[in-house]
């Protein structure tokens, strides 16, 4: 009896033994268990903004739920790449959103000293008996928006490129009609866009886009997206090497500064077209050649159709009012004027004044004076003093026309037209490519100008004067 007492009693401590480890176990089960696979594939280390910059602090944050930050056992950092600096880390408790169930919350800040994707290996946090991975979010570092210039892209959709030497090379054939995109990054607002034809082509702006409104600028807050600046169609008519088109663009950084975009390098070797004549074209006796050539006429503007106005045309223009200036009566210059303005659809201003009808009556009140002082040396009065009528009216004729000849005035190349001298200054409106203005006052880089009734100021690089 004694010994089967003593088992019992021997059992029933050891069944105690069992249940009170049993309870200690489920008590601590969230520390010893870890955490469930719902959380633990939740789990990551999120970028507390968009984008990272060099030179600046950059923070990431790893929330782990239902554990408090005593319950989180050891941790390990991985190895961070070249250029990537761990300023701090810090862990803390938090308490979950819409409970009264608390956390744990890792801080860390980064610096960088050079852009590229942030992709470092895994964060190792131990819980309980179980080790967790924790990945890092992928994030794109950029350089710092005060140092950051506004960078040119250019594409020819369905063109695929090759790399020779660090630029890009394009193929097309003689006559082919070339899609080409310009694009800008990092930038605020675009102050001046302007490009000169390529030599040997037909060039033709196809789409302008709201980049280009110079009222308007972006927001300031960072974006790495490219912008859409303008479309273009380009036709090479002669084989060989070209290289970009001379884009000139000036728009102003994230830290306020003006900046000249350098262009993009890249080439496009033309080369002659290769024609195969079909079957049907043989039995017409037509030629591909000839097709081809007609191809190429179809792309020149019609009259109805207005062709834009380049650098060289504007200056072409200019050259053409100042040869009517100093043209003589019933000569073709006027006429040649005003056909080049319509073929760029640009509404006829006012003539220029030429300087001809200066010379003209000038020369008869010297005649005339002449003439009235020999009728005044030979006593004939009468005819002395209608010289000197005669006289008065042709010098009266200089004045008028001397006044004319001497105003001085310039075609614009876009730009805008300001209230003052500044180039932050509000805007009155934007001048059209091809438009007249009347010079009035001149200050350094700056010019006051009369245009379609209003008055402003213009940067001077935006004009060209008729001389």
């Amino acid at each position: 009896m004694a010994k089967t007492g003593f088992w019992k009693t021997g059992r029933s401590r050891y069944r105690l033994l069992i249940c009170s480890f049993i309870l200690l176990l489920s008590a601590n089960f969230g520390a010893v268990a870890g955490v469930s696979k719902e959380v633990a594939a939740g789990l990551l280390i999120k970028a507390d903004s968009d984008y990272f910059f060099t030179g600046m602090e950059n923070s990431c944050t790893l929330e782990i739920p239902g554990l408090s930050p005593s319950e989180i056992g050891q941790t390990e950092l991985p190895i961070f790449p070249a250029g990537t600096q761990l300023i701090s880390l810090k862990k803390e408790e938090f308490l979950q959103d819409g409970s009264s169930k608390t956390g744990t919350r890792f801080h860390f800040w980064f610096s960088f000293t050079g852009s590229g994707e942030f992709a470092p290996d895994p964060f190792t946090v131990k819980i309980g008996w179980k080790t967790y991975k924790i990945p890092f979010e992928k994030v794109t570092v950029f350089e710092n928006p005060s140092t950051i210039m506004p960078q040119m892209k250019i594409e020819f959709p369905g063109k695929d490129a090759e790399q020779k030497n660090g630029v890009k090379v394009f193929h097309a054939d003689v006559g082919e009609k070339i899609r080409l995109n310009v694009n800008l990054c990092y930038f605020v607002q675009i102050m001046n866009f302007k490009w000169t034809i390529p030599a040997d082509s037909i060039f033709k702006q196809t789409g302008r886009f709201s980049a280009l409104d110079l009222t308007s600028p972006r927001s300031s807050e960072f974006s790495p997206e490219a912008v859409p600046v303008a479309t273009f169609l380009w036709q090479p008519l002669v084989k060989g090497e070209y290289s970009s088109p001379a884009f000139e663009l000036t728009a102003t950084a994230y830290n306020g500064s003006r900046i000249k975009v350098p262009l993009p390098l890249f080439k496009v070797i033309v080369s002659e077209r290769k024609l195969v004549a079909t079957l049907s074209q043989e039995k017409s006796g037509e030629s591909l050649l000839n097709s081809a050539f007609t191809e190429i006429q179809e792309t020149l503007p019609s009259q109805n159709e207005k062709a834009e106005l380049s650098l060289d045309d504007c200056k072409k223009l200019v050259q053409l009012r100042a040869d009517e200036r100093h043209a003589l009566p019933f000569s073709s210059a006027r006429q040649l004027r005003r056909q080049k303005e319509a073929y760029f659809g640009i509404e006829s201003s006012a003539n220029e004044a030429q300087i001809f009808p200066c010379f003209l009556f000038a020369l008869l009140a010297f005649i005339f004076l002449l003439v009235a002082l020999i009728f005044l040396f030979f006593k004939k009065y009468r005819r002395a003093v209608t010289s000197f009528f005669l006289t008065l009216a042709a010098f009266a004729g200089f004045l008028v026309f001397f006044y004319k000849a001497s105003a001085d005035f310039a075609l614009c190349y876009g730009g805008k037209i300001s209230p003052v001298p500044e180039e932050e200054s509000s805007v009155f409106r934007n001048l059209a490519s091809g438009e007249r203005v009347k010079i009035l006052e001149r200050a350094g880089n700056w010019v006051y100008v009369s245009a379609a009734g209003e008055h402003g100021w213009v940067l001077s690089e935006n004009i060209f004067e008729i001389k």
